[in-house]
């Protein structure tokens, strides 16, 4: 098992947001984490990163606990791409992907050669040669998702958690930015929105409402008209998608 998180709980401001999780993501299969606004994807992920503190249950990396390693230890094993993506500083892409190299260097280490070659390397990967001198903050909102996936090569950590990365995407930019981490051959947990891209790109899926898990399997087994009425009161069609089998989701309007 390579990413374990057993019995999970987690309280912010004093109320339970995350309650009695248990969830695996084994070694090279992408796993999406679904569930409506507020029902407690962002504050688990931040969890596995260390922005929120668990306040009871494990995280554990192949059988070690996660959050007892030192950090630079632990980002070696985790890249993190969280939702949000602006900087404040004016950093070029190609020194937004040598950020990636800190958890293999020490305090006030010099970008070497070995960390130009894997940034370079990098940014070759996910198709943004062209961009390494513009300024990051300048940059679309898919072109920025390529960069960060980028940094997170760079990391050359073997675990990847995004949230919500493909949030404020059109079409075009959500299907490349999946493309792009399905193919990366680590392993990957990602909160994700549409149910129907989830279904297309993910080995399994684990649905939360209400900060509780209320199903986990195939996306075929998951996503079902019962399990989306009851997790996001939403009532949708499903059918199979032409060419992959999986579930397509389609909204129905309410009935007047």
């Amino acid at each position: 098992m390579s990413l374990e998180l057993v019995g999970l709980c987690v309280d912010v401001a004093g109320r339970r947001v995350v309650t009695d999780v248990d969830l695996t993501v084994p070694d090279g299969h992408v796993v999406g984490l679904l569930g409506p606004n507020g029902s407690g994807k962002s504050t688990l992920l931040k969890t596995l990163y260390r922005v929120n503190r668990p306040s009871a249950g494990r995280v554990l990396v192949d059988g070690t606990d996660l959050l007892a390693l030192p950090p630079r230890q632990a980002a070696r094993r985790i890249a993190v791409i969280a939702q949000e993506s602006s900087v404040e500083f004016d950093f070029t892409v190609l020194e937004m992907v040598l950020i990636g190299r800190t958890p293999h260097k020490r305090v006030f280490d010099r970008d070497d050669h070995t960390d130009l070659a894997a940034a370079r390397h990098a940014i070759d990967r996910v198709g943004c040669a062209h961009l390494a001198d513009r300024s990051f903050n300048t940059l679309s909102g898919g072109e920025k998702q390529r960069v960060l996936i980028a940094r997170a090569i760079a990391q050359d950590a073997d675990h990847l958690i995004l949230d919500e990365p493909t949030n404020h995407l059109d079409i075009r930019y959500q299907v490349e930015v999946l493309e792009l981490v399905a193919g990366l051959g680590v392993t990957v947990l990602a909160a994700l929105h549409d149910l129907s891209l989830a279904a297309l790109f993910c080995d399994s899926v684990h649905l939360l409402a209400q900060g509780r898990l209320i199903a986990g399997g195939p996306p075929a087994q998951v996503i079902t008209t019962d399990l989306v009425r009851r997790a996001y009161g939403a009532e949708v069609l499903i059918v199979d998608h032409p060419e992959t089998g999986t579930p397509h989701l389609i909204p129905r309007r309410a009935r007047r």
